[in-house]
């Protein structure tokens, strides 16, 4: 019996995206409410839904999976290097340069 590679595919990079939302959100699941716990699936979908729409333009299935990632995480990256540069730009005047 051959198991279509589509559908497996798929629940891979499913699994593999909801993963990375799990551990990126891991230290803020506590203080969630219930509307709050959407937030990861909304990355999750996000990043599956560009998954799926990219698999008919892109024919390598790394391609497509780090592409979707970039779209369905980007949201929270550009959130971490804000938050970044806020630090960096507050240790750079308290030294009183």
């Amino acid at each position: 019996m051959v198991i279509n590679k589509v559908p497996c595919r798929f629940i891979a990079a499913m699994t593999i995206y909801a993963a990375f939302a799990v551990y990126l959100y891991q230290t803020h699941l506590a203080k969630f409410d219930m509307l709050q716990y959407l937030l990861p699936v909304n990355v999750c979908l996000a990043s599956l839904g560009s998954f799926f729409l990219s698999r008919w333009c892109v024919s390598s299935y790394a391609g497509s999976f780090f592409a979707s990632a970039i779209y369905g995480f980007g949201l929270f990256i550009l959130y971490l290097l804000r938050c970044q540069i806020r630090q960096v730009d507050f240790f750079y005047f308290t030294e009183g340069r």
